[in-house]
């Protein structure tokens, strides 16, 4: 009964382990619920259009990133 057993996974597993479905079912419920809830993370975020997305796959490096995002940061605020 509590919420934090609530989230992706727990009650797929719960279930699995209740003999109510089997692991195959479980894993792909699991998946499942996992893309559709990433799907309304970004549609929550799309409505911040102030909001900056950085691909970690097209920097050097993270501390680079880091260099970068802590430049944005200043020039915001005029730091």
């Amino acid at each position: 009964d509590l919420q934090t057993l609530n989230t992706v996974g727990y009650s797929e597993l719960f279930s699995y382990l209740n003999d109510e479905i089997d692991l195959d079912r479980a894993i792909e419920l699991i998946q499942q619920n996992t893309r559709r809830y990433a799907k309304r993370q970004l549609t929550w975020f799309k409505r911040y259009q102030s909001l900056k997305w950085y691909d970690i796959d097209t920097q050097p490096d993270f501390d680079t990133l880091i260099e970068i995002i802590e430049k944005e940061i200043r020039a915001h605020y005029n730091i």
